[in-house]
């Protein structure tokens, strides 16, 4: 069993900035990174600053994937949105485990290894958005089994096909797209899972 996380970013520098980093944090507590990069290599490569980030992300171990930016009006919202069907490469099996995070977060804190059940859904930080009315969860972090994964997102056609068919849902306006990836998969958790008896 491997363990993954997956982190995501588009071209934002400010934010890119964090991948090298974070992948190195992730890959000392063990995990083995994969990150998706929003856009081409040559888009990347032609800016300085990312192709720096996109080498030393490289030397961290990381897996590097790249996903269009042809998806979405907002590069943001495809980023935010990709790690969510990361379960679709072929390299992770269903016995391997799965987390979700964010690419300017860092895993400091005992729990990263504490706390989850190998048979179902950990959300870490399930009180988040406490007296909202319906049910969100924070993409930071989720962890899975990469099967019960591919059974919430129904990835059976790929990252990027089935990327585009839930992008095709996501509201346009910057207020609404802003979290989407939270309340899509809230949503799915919710009506997937025998919810919540299978979430932890």
């Amino acid at each position: 069993m491997t363990r993954y996380v997956c982190l995501s970013s588009d071209a934002n520098e400010d934010y890119a900035f964090f991948a090298p980093l974070t992948s190195l944090f992730w890959s000392l507590r063990g995990y083995r990174p994969i990150v998706l990069f929003v856009g081409t290599p040559m888009q990347w490569m032609a800016i300085s600053d990312l192709q720096l980030v996109v080498q030393k992300t490289r030397e961290t171990g990381a897996e590097i994937y790249w996903i269009g930016d042809d998806l979405a009006p907002r590069t943001s919202t495809v980023a935010q949105c990709a790690r969510l069907f990361v379960a679709a490469l072929t390299m992770i099996s269903d016995e391997d485990m799965l987390t979700v995070s964010d690419m300017d977060m860092w895993p400091l804190g005992s729990w990263i290894s504490d706390g989850v059940d190998n048979r179902k859904l950990t959300v870490h930080y399930a009180n988040a958005y406490q007296g909202e009315t319906e049910l969100h969860y924070p993409m930071c972090y989720l962890t899975a089994p990469s099967l019960i994964w591919r059974s919430i997102v129904s990835c059976e056609r790929g990252l990027r096909d089935t990327l585009q068919a839930m992008l095709l849902q996501a509201p346009t306006n910057p207020d609404g797209a802003w979290n989407w990836d939270e309340r899509w998969i809230s949503n799915r958790i919710s009506t997937r899972l025998g919810y919540p008896s299978n979430v932890h």
